[in-house]
């Protein structure tokens, strides 16, 4: 293993050798800095380079992409379940300003307010619902309003927050 760092080392001090200095001083700084460092140290570097390589491998491999299908029918849920509500928050606002105003209707600030802040939030949810609801799988369209795709979406995203390095 100490092979290994020490060959990483001196990659990471080939790539990232400052201005003014060559990539063998820097390996030697970085080879004395590891025998100062203790073993807990030395395993964390170790873990630290092994994840950057992997998330390397995952880009290159372009593993860490939404698929095109999935990114589209995201979008298209998000647009539909925050555009819905948005349209009807606007339209009852208006509505709220015609009946005060044409037909002379009185109507509490408060009632204009909680009703389209209510029916704000129900657009501002829509924009979590809509990635959740639809199918992650690149295969498979899901259901029309996405409900068995929620359970599954929340299950996948709490399972990545669980396993993610800290």
């Amino acid at each position: 293993i100490r092979s290994i760092a020490m060959c990483d080392a001196d990659d990471a001090a080939k790539r990232a050798a400052p201005k003014g200095f060559d990539a063998a001083a820097n390996a030697r700084v970085e080879k004395k800095l590891d025998m100062l460092r203790t073993p807990e140290q030395r395993k964390r570097i170790e873990d630290k380079v092994e994840r950057l390589e992997l998330e390397q491998m995952v880009r290159d491999e372009g593993l860490d992409a939404i698929p095109e299908a999935v990114s589209e029918r995201m979008m298209k849920r998000m647009l539909t379940s925050l555009g819905i509500p948005l349209v009807i928050g606007v339209g009852a606002f208006i509505g709220f300003v015609i009946a005060a105003r044409v037909y002379d209707i009185t109507i509490r600030p408060t009632t204009v307010a909680a009703t389209t802040q209510l029916i704000f939030a129900l657009a501002l949810a829509g924009i979590t619902y809509g990635p959740l609801s639809a199918s992650w799988d690149e295969e498979r369209e899901g259901s029309f309003f996405g409900f068995a795709e929620v359970g599954k979406n929340i299950d996948s995203l709490l399972e990545s927050i669980k396993s993610s390095p800290k």
